[in-house]
């Protein structure tokens, strides 16, 4: 099987996708890096928040208890557990440490990938 694209990703009906406004004024930030500028065209930006506006279901946070490691990422425990979601994707390292918070397993866009593949292939 090919790449997957992000698209096919999100109309996967097994599949939900949760934010919060905390995710979008982050992901809003990032994108907005010179760094990250560099690497994602005006069109590929667009189409990330498209894809959210989309396919991804709104979360309003009312209350967020601050979390024991990285206090930024107290929203994303939030978020995951008044979801119950079964991952946490993530790129960050430091929240990969800790494999599970909540009953929820966070995991690499790449392991990510790698389970719906193998989920597409049985």
């Amino acid at each position: 099987m090919g790449k997957l694209r992000s698209w096919q990703i999100v109309k996967n009906p097994r599949i939900k996708i949760f934010h919060s406004q905390h995710l979008i004024d982050e992901l809003t930030d990032l994108l907005q890096r010179p760094n990250i500028k560099k690497k994602i065209s005006k069109s590929r930006y667009f189409e990330i928040f498209e894809l959210i506006r989309r396919f991804s279901n709104a979360v309003d946070l009312n209350e967020i208890k601050k979390f024991h490691g990285d206090p930024k990422d107290s929203y994303l425990m939030a978020l995951s557990k008044k979801t119950g979601t079964k991952f946490l994707v993530t790129n960050d390292q430091l929240l990969q440490n800790l494999v599970r918070v909540n009953g929820t397993k966070i995991i690499s866009y790449k392991q990510f990938l790698e389970i719906i593949r193998l989920e597409i292939t049985n």
